[in-house]
């Protein structure tokens, strides 16, 4: 608060709300039982700037260190990609990336084939604009579409995201490979439409992905498309996960009808089988 012999010890800005652990070491003293401790800053409410908090300990403080960086106290960060700076940010420029806790990391693949995971901080850099960029997803399948420099030929391939702190190449490292398409849909649909000519007009051939070709490593080859010259490739629509599929409620089943206990015109007693339906029963005395 300004006051004669007021100083900041220990200082931290954390734009997700971290509450971290600290290590508080004290200046040594006669009879001291406890010459360190740690202090959870999770245990403070949170209260306006004027607040005098809480006192740590009364006695003199040596050093403080960071034990554990803690978990956010203010939930999932979100985190927006902007193509024209190739940077992160909070200020919701470019497209969302996705919604990030602690640990949680930023994958990203590239036209290279480049594919590289980043901590999520917005002090990432991208060095070029990135085919994919989304929350890293462990296990999660992707497909991509590819063509071959050394082979000049087209080719499919499925894998799984996998952690690594070290830069991969899914294509290989030609360096005239080139990643075309990629998804990270489970039943992605892949149109190839092919070049015609005045002798013979080919037909676009529709691929299904999940059985064209199996889920292998990010360094198997994958499998050739054709061998027919291409025009244009492009996604169509993915097909529906059934897992995901909603399943309507069927009505449950009973052997016995529900009746209804009214008459019809003519005097005769009617039933009905409609499920659900309440029964009233008017009695005279």
């Amino acid at each position: 608060k300004g006051a004669k012999g007021s100083k900041v010890l220990y200082f931290t800005a954390n734009p997700n709300g971290e509450a971290e652990r600290i290590t508080v070491f004290l200046r040594h003293k006669p009879k001291l039982k406890k010459p360190q401790f740690d202090f959870e800053f999770s245990t403070i409410a949170i209260k306006g700037r004027a607040a005098s908090g809480n006192i740590l300990t009364k006695h003199a403080v040596r050093k403080i260190s960071l034990k554990d960086q803690g978990i956010s106290t203010l939930g999932a960060r979100k985190l927006w990609f902007d193509p024209t700076v190739l940077k992160l940010n909070e200020d919701q420029r470019g497209f969302l990336v996705g919604e990030f806790i602690k640990d949680d990391k930023v994958l990203a693949i590239f036209p290279s084939g480049l594919y590289r995971i980043f901590p999520a901080e917005l002090s990432a850099f991208f060095e070029e604009e990135p085919v994919l960029v989304q929350k890293f997803k462990a296990e999660e399948v992707l497909t991509a579409v590819y063509f071959d420099g050394e082979l000049q030929q087209y080719y499919m391939k499925r894998f799984e995201a996998e952690y690594s702190d070290k830069i991969l190449y899914i294509l290989g490292e030609h360096p005239a490979n080139k990643l075309l398409l990629i998804s990270k849909d489970k039943f992605p649909m892949l149109r190839i439409n092919y070049v015609s000519n005045d002798k013979k007009i080919r037909e676009p051939e529709d691929i299904n992905a999940s059985e064209f070709i199996a889920v292998k490593g990010y360094k198997a080859k994958g499998k050739r498309l054709t061998t027919n010259a291409i025009e244009k490739l492009e996604w169509l629509e993915s097909l529906p996960d059934p897992d995901e599929e909603q399943i309507e409620e069927q009505p449950e089943s009973s052997d016995n009808e529900s009746l209804d206990f009214g008459f019809s015109e003519n005097g005769d007693r009617k039933r009905s089988s409609e499920p659900g339906e309440q029964i009233q029963i008017e009695l005279d005395f």
